[in-house]
């Protein structure tokens, strides 16, 4: 078939779109496709040697699109709609539903299908997609606020080449691909354009990969050469601006940095050695310190703790490995030390088992630290005692106002967690205003902590770990956050044998010392946890788990305004969660309340396990643990003497 049949009642000149201010054709140049046609045949495709990534389990996921015209997106419920699509759909008025619906998330899922299975259906169904995507997206205006939105073009065209690597074999239409080919064309040229860029940003490192792999994809195409050359300069920036030195993605979630590492993953595979002129300074090394701190990070069970914009819907375990299916995470045979990374991902099921002494995992420079009582094999990985502490926020990407806020983890569930956060912004209101702020998190509240939770005073802190240090008794970490204007917070924590922990809280507000101020240490704990009293201690019971507790226990409690709080809604909003990113769940918190200038709280952590009944056997715990915890922290502050 000749190019100009091919082309035959298609003309692209016809179809423009807006963007930035700036009118494209969907080809920017006709004689491109021609030579890019005619020089690989019209069924050769893409190289053999090109990377693919499928980033889920999808062929039930895309059985409904197929079937029932069923779309189902992450953090929220499937949903129903018509054959035909208007691209304007938006069931749950979700900012984050639309981004899915033009990443064109459901097209990944049945490619994804489609190489699990190799069932034909799955492959014309994500054609029909593309297409009516195409047909409807590219008129001035487009039925969509995400239509061209930074983030859903750089994942769309990472789908649209995909489904071209795939369809170029097969395809009943050729003309369908040429269509195809025009889009992707289109997109590239849009991701080059700076007004587009998304400088310093998850989006504009995702852009950058995008772009990069439309380059090397379409080799033939004129404008290739400038792609390419574009991509690798902003990757190469963006890797720079957004990682620490320790290799932890800056933007305050757990969850992005999974995200951004699978990015840089996707770019290594694109690459190769030996095979590009260029190629981004210092990456694998950037790579190896992130799965570092990845393996540090994940909690026993393959979720994350909930820093910043984090969900329980993710997990760490759930990383592209360049087959269809994701499956568990797959750690880079280049990496160092990877059998050991591969334990923390497989939760011991694969890999060499780190030693006990590898059980802290510091990152100074970046704010964070992780705790474990050792790594025990897959059978009783799950009952890793787990604490994990951050003490920065180095943007205020993804931020919430939980600076010094810590989680623990342990014997196969949360216990004491950070609140989690709401994706669908618009009918969430208050409470997701409250799931971002101080009092949702396990922190002192500076006189009701509003101050503390604003944009400027985020900003304008300054925090981070001051202090680590470990002896044969345990370890000792200290951080500070003054907010300016408000108040100055040091956090001291001690990780003893047998998993006791002990926090210290010195607060006060500078400049005020004729005066008193309201402070609160505020514990929440997760929604399924019982939260009982007993002599001024509280003890946290599990409703799976009858033979393990939580004991949290202030000291000098006759000297503090003690409180419990579960899914209030006035005058505060206090007591709530939204682990899974979507469910507003009612959640037990502890409340410690003082009037003072300057005050020291000090708490007592530890676990229970089939634990005594009566008051007396838990005072007696209680004394024998402060004075264990006070033994070892007065060992580290005369050592910092001597130093």
């Amino acid at each position: 078939m000749s190019w100009d049949e091919l082309v035959v009642d298609f003309d692209p000149d016809e179809i423009q779109v807006r963007v930035g201010g700036t009118e494209l054709n969907l080809v920017a140049d006709r004689a491109d496709l021609r030579d890019y046609y005619l020089r690989t045949g019209p069924h050769s495709g893409m190289r053999g040697t090109s990377a693919t990534w499928y980033w889920c389990r999808s062929v039930e996921v895309a059985n409904r699109i197929i079937k029932q015209s069923a779309y189902t997106f992450p953090s929220h419920p499937a949903v129903k709609l018509p054959r035909r699509l208007t691209w304007a759909e938006d069931p749950f008025e979700s900012s984050n539903w639309r981004f899915y619906l033009h990443s064109l998330r459901a097209v990944e899922q049945l490619l994804g299908a489609f190489v699990e299975t190799r069932s034909e259906p799955f492959i014309r169904r994500a054609t029909v997609l593309v297409e009516s995507w195409i047909e409807c997206n590219t008129t001035v205006p487009p039925p969509s606020d995400k239509s061209w939105h930074d983030h859903a073009t750089a994942n769309r065209l990472t789908q649209m080449v995909l489904l071209w690597q795939h369809h170029a074999v097969r395809a009943e239409n050729e003309r369908v691909l040429v269509r195809l080919l025009s889009a992707i064309h289109l997109h590239a040229d849009v991701l080059t354009l700076e007004s587009f860029y998304t400088h310093h940003h998850n989006h504009g490192l995702c852009q950058s990969v995008a772009l990069l792999q439309a380059a090397l994809a379409l080799p033939e195409f004129a404008r290739a050469r400038v792609w390419e050359e574009t991509a690798l300069e902003r990757l190469t920036d963006e890797v720079r601006f957004g990682f620490t030195d320790e290799g932890v993605h800056k933007e305050n979630s757990p969850l992005y940095h999974r995200y951004v590492l699978a990015l840089l993953d996707r770019a290594v595979s694109l690459l190769q050695p030996g095979t590009r002129r260029k190629t981004v300074p210092g990456l694998r090394t950037l790579i190896e310190r992130a799965y570092r701190y990845l393996a540090y990070a994940v909690l026993p069970n393959g979720e994350f703790p909930l820093f910043g914009d984090t969900d329980t819907h993710h997990r760490a375990t759930w990383m592209p490995d360049g087959s269809a299916g994701g499956g568990d995470m797959t750690v880079p045979e280049r990496l160092t030390g990877r059998q050991e990374l591969l334990y923390s991902f497989t939760q011991g099921r694969q890999g060499l088992r780190p030693s006990n002494s590898e059980n802290v995992g510091l990152f100074p420079r970046s704010g964070y630290v992780f705790f474990r009582d050792g790594w025990p094999g897959p059978d009783a990985f799950g009952d890793t005692v787990y604490f994990a502490f951050k003490a920065d926020a180095l943007s205020a990407v993804h931020r919430h106002a939980d600076i010094l806020s810590f989680c623990l983890f342990g014997y196969g569930e949360r216990w004491i967690v950070d609140p989690g956060t709401l994706w669908r912004k618009s009918q969430t209101g208050s409470f997701r205003r409250h799931l971002h702020g101080p009092s949702a998190h396990n922190l002192v509240l500076f006189d009701g902590g509003e101050g503390q939770g604003s944009r400027q005073a985020l900003d304008r802190a300054t925090a981070g770990i001051t202090r680590c240090e470990r002896r044969s008794a345990g370890v000792y970490v200290v951080a500070d956050c003054h907010y300016t204007g408000i108040g100055r917070h040091r956090r001291e924590i001690l990780f003893c044998d047998r998993a006791l922990f002990f926090i210290r809280d010195t607060v006060d507000v500078p400049g005020s010392e004729a005066e008193e101020h309201e402070y609160e240490l505020v514990i929440q704990l997760a929604p399924d946890k019982r939260l009982s009293c007993l002599d001024s201690a509280y003890t946290v019971s599990s409703a799976t788990r009858s033979d393990v507790q939580l004991v949290i226990a202030p000291r000098h409690a006759e000297s503090l305004e003690l409180g419990t709080f579960e899914g209030k809604t006035s005058p505060l909003i206090r007591g709530w969660t939204a682990l899974d990113g979507e469910t507003l769940e009612a959640a037990p918190a502890l409340s410690m309340r003082v009037h003072a200038h300057r005050y020291v709280f000090e708490t007592l952590i530890y676990y229970r396990i089939a634990p005594r009944a009566g008051a007396t056997a838990l005072a007696e715990e209680l004394s024998k643990g402060f004075e264990r915890c006070l033994a070892v922290y007065r060992g580290f502050q005369a050592r910092r003497r001597d130093l």
